[in-house]
């Protein structure tokens, strides 16, 4: 709860009483998947933290976590130390998917001008564009369809 609240006072108090940084909670993820600022994750990583571990349950890294809760420091702190934007978790979704679902439109902007894939199809068959759509947020639909405009679909060959 410490990496939520984004308190560097906690998080380094409870780093110099020992504090695991790689420990799994009960629902298998560990305190980098709850890094809700930049300097959380900072905290996190320089202490050891793995970047790009996905947790057991869903498969899914901090960096899906941050970009569900439309933490966008986070985000980018993640993406600063090598997280990989374009990871999938057991449904295929990557972190662009999660921005979506969270209605954060900086979130989404974080990832979409460091590269992610916004023509990605998750396991639904769903772009990006279509959970902005479904869930009714316009901001994150507008800001999808303008760097559609600028980057066309290209099919694999």
């Amino acid at each position: 709860m410490a990496a939520w609240s984004g308190s560097a006072r906690i998080i380094n108090l409870l780093l110099e009483k020992g504090a695991d940084v790689n420990a799994l909670d009960q629902s298998t993820r560990k305190p980098l998947n709850y890094a809700s600022t930049k300097d959380a994750v900072e905290l996190l990583v320089n202490a050891g933290a793995e970047v790009n571990v996905q947790n057991i349950a869903w498969n899914r890294p901090p960096l899906s976590d941050a970009a569900m809760h439309g933490f966008s420091d986070a985000v980018a702190a993640l993406l600063d130390r090598g997280a990989n934007i374009q990871v999938v978790d057991f449904v295929n979704c990557t972190p662009l998917h999660w921005a979506v679902w969270s209605g954060s439109a900086e979130t989404v902007l974080v990832l979409i001008q460091r590269g992610a894939d916004i023509h990605y199809r998750d396991d639904w068959g769903r772009a990006p564009l279509a959970w902005a759509e479904h869930w009714d947020y316009p901001q994150v639909a507008s800001l999808l369809k303008q760097k559609m405009a600028e980057t066309p679909f290209k099919p694999d060959k």
